[in-house]
């Protein structure tokens, strides 16, 4: 069945902070090529929340999957963000996105967002953990 694509449907994130980890989530199910402004706006967003101590979690467990166009820029801001010193973990995403993230070998996937903030800083789980009423 057809229906009109709404705003609702458009893909974005969102940007939070759990102590010395920034999480950048992608929102909203599907990311076709014409979403490479959007991710390289997400990863940009990401990058200045991660600024001072350089940890990131990307969480993609609302997507459903990228184009492998649209993830060029993500490509790009994570290949920057490491030689800048940065860390980074993922979670989340379809099996179209596990493909994909397989071309980042350095890229730590984990099973849910609470393991991926722990891999990155103990202290930002239990904040992460407070916040999210997780123990």
């Amino acid at each position: 069945m057809w229906r009109r694509k709404s705003a609702e449907d458009e893909p974005g994130h969102r940007i939070a902070r759990f102590g010395d980890v920034a999480v950048v989530s992608f929102l909203r199910g599907r990311y076709p090529s014409e979403s490479e402004q959007t991710i390289e706006t997400a990863m940009t967003a990401a990058r200045d929340a991660a600024a001072e101590d350089r940890l990131l979690v990307l969480d993609f467990g609302e997507v459903e999957w990228i184009a492998s166009t649209a993830f060029r820029p993500l490509a790009f801001a994570l290949k920057q963000f490491r030689a800048d010193g940065g860390k980074y973990v993922a979670t989340g995403g379809g099996p179209l996105v596990h493909t994909l993230l397989r071309f980042f070998p350095d890229l730590e996937e984990k099973d849910s967002k609470a393991d991926a903030i722990a891999a990155l800083s103990a202290e930002a789980r239990m904040i992460y953990g407070r916040e999210e009423g997780q123990h």
